[in-house]
């Protein structure tokens, strides 16, 4: 049976995992003899979260769906591999952010194969392409260009209640400033009153004499 699903290469076609480098074309059906997780076979996922943590560098990395057919392998992680393989889609990076931010809240209680995915819980201000934020409460600030994904999970629960992607681009989201998103809405905040007396930072405010 036919599966969809996404993998990640190098800007020259390579893959660099699994068992070996490969040169990979867009477009047509590829194929090998044995389909066997991390020593045979064209890898690849049903969740995009996988081929993010394998290839997550938007200057070095591209990522595609793809189609899978023959004979098809899978690991407890989701990682999957096939004997046939066909790359059909190029995606860009938001949309890879977008499938994953789908793939968390159409399964909220699978959060351990993210195999290196920025995935955050509480907050994220680091210096990377992409960051994920899940969490009661996510927030988030980054850098120019960079993209924030933010999932609210249900007061009670796992489930997701909202979610967002936007790019941090200087005007209606702007770089090193702290957002959080509440019902659905994305809020500027003031990071020196998020959590009492402790900024994000981690360094405590001063006392007020």
């Amino acid at each position: 049976m036919m599966v969809v699903g996404y993998k990640g290469i190098r800007k020259d076609g390579q893959a660099v995992y699994g068992n070996g480098k490969k040169k990979l074309k867009a477009g047509v059906w590829l194929e090998e003899k044995k389909a066997d997780v991390a020593a045979s076979g064209y890898h690849f996922s049903d969740n995009p979260l996988v081929a993010l943590g394998y290839y997550g560098d938007p200057e070095r990395d591209t990522w595609y769906l793809v189609l899978a057919d023959g004979d098809i392998d899978e690991d407890s992680s989701g990682r999957m591999t096939c004997t046939r393989i066909k790359l059909h889609k190029e995606l860009t990076l938001a949309e890879m952010v977008f499938a994953a931010m789908d793939f968390i809240v159409e399964h909220p209680e699978n959060e351990d194969c993210t195999y290196g995915a920025k995935i955050f819980t509480e907050c994220s201000w680091q210096d990377c392409p992409y960051a994920i934020i899940r969490a009661k409460e996510p927030m988030a600030r980054g850098k120019m260009g960079q993209l924030i994904g933010m999932l609210e999970e249900e007061p009670d629960s796992t489930e997701i209640r909202s979610a967002t992607l936007f790019t941090v681009d200087g005007e209606r989201y702007k770089p090193d400033t702290w957002y959080t998103l509440r019902k659905g809405e994305v809020i500027e905040l003031n990071e020196r009153k998020i959590s009492g007396n402790d900024s994000v930072d981690g360094e405590a405010d001063e006392e007020q004499e």
